[in-house]
């Protein structure tokens, strides 16, 4: 036991542990099996069109490990705070579930290479959002229309001018959040730089029903587009909402 010197320290009271802060809960990852290997994995997905099924399935195993780790966590805070019926009495009146994704530069999809971008170890990874999206869909029963992602990186701006330069088509702020721009006037081709919002829409397409109410992929063609819909207007849609334009 160490031995404390009051003289230097003052008195010191002891007290029990805070019963009346804000509670919390937390698990501990293995990021090999969780979220390391994405970026490589995602490079070969993107360079083989969309079409290395090998590859895709292992970055779903991946998110998967993570929302088995999730729903444990969210689980028990639940059945300490009871907060998902706050959750959802606020959907019932209309308010979206907001997911605020730290993005510092949303710039994880490295352009040219496809691999990881500079700035990836400094921003919120995808597949968490797209683990934790899903638990609130399938634990709490909340349709993916009813949630958002909201963020406003400081660089955005910056990455739109020089993506659009390039690829000579205008690729939105949204379009940055996305990681993948499609352009929907035009040709088919698809530019591939930014967060990777997109391939969290595409793990929860594969866990959800068919349902066009449930779609996450509903409100893609418009961050692409760069339309801004308020909640009342994106009728099942999931939207990204720049937090700078905003």
């Amino acid at each position: 036991m160490n031995i404390i010197n009051k003289e230097i320290l003052g008195n010191i009271n002891i007290a029990d542990m805070d019963k009346y802060g804000s509670s919390i809960t937390g698990i501990r990852l293995n990021v090999n099996n969780a979220y390391t290997d994405i970026p490589d994995l995602l490079k070969e997905y993107i360079d083989s069109n969309e079409e290395d099924n090998e590859s895709w399935q292992q970055i779903q195993n991946r998110i998967n490990y993570i929302y088995s780790a999730v729903s444990i966590m969210l689980a028990k805070l639940d059945e300490e705070t009871n907060f998902i019926l706050k959750v959802k009495e606020d959907i019932s009146n209309n308010k979206l579930l907001i997911f605020k994704p730290n993005l510092i530069s949303p710039i994880c999809i490295d352009p040219t290479t496809h691999g990881a971008g500079l700035m990836i170890y400094l921003n919120t990874n995808w597949s968490i959002i797209a683990a934790i999206m899903r638990w609130f869909h399938d634990y709490a029963n909340i349709h993916y229309s009813h949630m958002a992602i909201a963020e406003g990186g400081c660089s955005i701006e910056l990455y739109g001018v020089q993506y659009s330069k390039y690829t000579k088509h205008t690729i939105t702020n949204e379009a940055i959040f996305e990681g993948r721009s499609h352009d929907f006037y035009g040709d088919d081709d698809n530019f591939y730089g930014g967060w990777g919002f997109y391939f969290s829409r595409k793990y929860l397409y594969y866990h959800c029903t068919s349902d066009e109410d449930d779609n996450p992929m509903n409100g893609y063609e418009e961050s692409c587009k760069g339309i801004c819909l308020s909640p009342g207007e994106a009728i099942n849609k999931m939207m990204i909402y720049d937090i700078n334009q905003l």
